[in-house]
């Protein structure tokens, strides 16, 4: 199109503005010179106006660009618009189609230097970017050695994949695929930087689905990634099933597919043998349809699946509990989601009842509305003797709670969570035998539960403990707040959270006065947003009171007397 008139006729489009012009100032200028403007982007549109800023910083393009590159129109990049307006001969402005690199190449020996420096530095998400940023800055034939080099020590790193929140980059992830190399990738380029990449980040992404399976196919050098976020896309059939023959793909074991929706193909192309060995699998808000699940963990490449979450999917009328009784290979399973589920008595009692799941380690229900059918399939799963993390939803008769909690094959529960809403928990927790390490216990407590809570044996070997309490009640949260500061039962406790009670003087004094045995306690969760009147004098009291925990004394001087002088 530089060949003829750019723009007298022809329809442009605009995706980000030019440094020195606002979007407004680069309208003008194109209707100026007889040119038409779209504000979306179709086959109809000439050309685009790109100053390479993106606000999908997943997929590095913006969506404008990304249906440009679809729809073969041109991308217009600064420099060759502002060329344009001066009316600058073609080959000129075709010169200007890449823009100067942002990265001057270096030398093999300064490039070593800077790598060896950030070798030895605390892993972090922040010496990923420099160290990605650094081996950009290499020449093609120096580039082989620095990757060697900074590999070995890369390696050393722990890897870190959040399955639970989703795979997104945050502080604590790393070694992600940049924004840079995901461009490369999606344009088919091998980049072999990408050997260095464990998680492959295509969450959001607004690439063409067609050119997915193509663009992952092609980009051999990503043979030694650990972990793939497709959350928040609607993959094809023809997409899954490429991931799963891929030979290049084989070190993969964490797929988080949350937040996504997958037809009952979808489910059926992940059924089948894999190249790879899950042992992750996030399904976490997945929108599946039919009876997809069961059909998806129905399938071969699942065999070695230690962690699932399947929490609140929405799958109408089908019980996740019964999909996973159905399914015939996850002997191995260890951690099982199921929280903010319709979970079916049936469901649940078929799959307590089957030997998949000798080797649980963990099973969260919380959120799940719970019946006495419920309790009853599992105090009735014998088998599950390695379960040692165990979250509830609300409760139902005392009875039945009583039986749960004296069940032989839970008395190794070493973190217990439940919603005590009619206090059933909390009665049968005190009379039974479990001594749990981690105990949270959510809403509606009462001086009496509390008391019978506190004269009990329950609390022994509790470290951290989390009360959210009558959120309605602030006085009657102050009271209970202070019978649990108060009583011998807290002397092991390490982390006390208890958001609900106000810090308050009461509670100052309780720690000054009273606090002899909380000489453990490390942190205390109270409101700080909403303090009563605190004196001055009893807050400097207690941050110097020598039988408190140092740690303590240090968050109380941070929390409670910043929101002091506030108010």
């Amino acid at each position: 199109m530089f060949n003829s008139d750019p723009f007298k006729g022809k329809m442009w489009a605009i995706a980000s503005a030019v440094p020195g012009m606002s979007h407004v100032d680069v309208s003008k200028a194109l209707q100026k010179r007889g040119a038409r403007l779209s504000n979306t982007l179709t086959q109809r549109v000439d050309a685009l106006v790109s100053a390479g800023y993106t606000h999908d910083k997943k997929s590095g393009f913006s969506d404008k660009e990304l249906k440009a590159r679809q729809y073969n129109i041109p991308i217009v990049n600064e420099a060759q618009f502002l060329a344009l307006l001066r009316g600058e001969t073609a080959s000129e402005v075709e010169a200007l189609g890449h823009a100067p690199e942002d990265n001057p190449k270096i030398s093999l020996d300064d490039a070593l230097t800077r790598l060896r420096g950030m070798a030895h530095e605390e892993p972090s998400y922040q010496v990923w970017q420099k160290t990605c940023k650094l081996l950009d800055q290499c020449s093609d034939e120096d580039l082989p050695m620095a990757l060697d080099y900074i590999e070995g020590h890369l390696d050393r790193w722990p890897e870190v994949y959040a399955m639970e929140w989703g795979a997104r980059v945050q502080q604590h992830q790393w070694r992600h695929l940049p924004a840079a190399w995901r461009r490369d990738m999606l344009a088919g380029r091998d980049n072999p930087r990408l050997r260095l990449v464990r998680i492959i980040n295509l969450n959001s992404t607004r690439a063409p689905a067609s050119a997915e399976p193509q663009a992952l196919l092609g980009a051999k050098s990503l043979n030694r990634a650990r972990m793939i976020d497709l959350g928040r896309n609607r993959p094809s059939a023809e997409l899954l099933r490429a991931l799963r023959s891929a030979k290049h793909l084989a070190s993969l074991t964490h797929f988080y597919m949350g937040d996504m929706t997958l037809t009952e193909a979808a489910c059926a192309a992940l059924a089948g043998p894999a190249t790879w060995s899950a042992t992750h699998l996030s399904l976490r808000s997945a929108n599946i349809e039919s009876n997809g699940l069961a059909v998806a963990l129905g399938g071969e490449c699942w065999t070695h699946l230690r962690e699932l979450n399947l929490h609140q999917q929405r799958q109408r009328n089908a019980c996740p509990a019964q999909a996973l009784a159905d399914a015939r290979h996850i002997a191995h399973l260890e951690t099982l989601l199921l929280d903010y589920n319709e979970i079916s008595a049936t469901g649940l009692k078929a799959l307590m009842s089957t030997d998949q799941l000798a080797n649980l380690r963990e099973l969260n229900l919380y959120g799940c509305r719970l019946g006495p059918a419920h309790i009853d399939a599992l105090t009735e799963a014998h088998h599950l003797t390695h379960l040692r993390r165990l979250k509830l939803g609300e409760l139902t008769t005392a009875t039945q709670m009583n039986d749960l909690m004296n069940a032989a094959h839970l008395e190794g529960l070493q973190t217990l969570s439940f919603d005590a809403r009619n206090n059933n928990g909390v009665t049968a927790l005190a009379a039974s035998s479990l001594r749990p390490r981690e105990l949270s216990i959510t809403q509606n407590l009462t001086e009496e539960n509390v008391a019978a809570l506190l004269g009990s044996r329950a609390l022994e070997k509790v470290e951290r403990l989390n009360l959210n309490m009558n959120f309605r009640s602030h006085e009657l949260n102050l009271r209970l707040g202070c019978m649990f500061l108060s009583h011998r039962s807290m002397q092991g406790v390490t982390s006390l959270n208890m958001s609900s009670v106000p810090i308050d003087n009461a509670v100052l004094k309780i720690l000054l006065h009273e606090g002899q045995h909380l000489g453990q306690l490390q942190r205390l969760g109270l409101n700080y947003y909403k303090p009563r009147h605190i004196s001055q004098e009893i807050l400097d009291a207690v941050i110097n009171a020598p039988h408190l925990n140092a740690e303590l004394r240090q968050q109380l001087q941070r929390s409670a007397s910043t929101d002091h002088n506030r108010h």
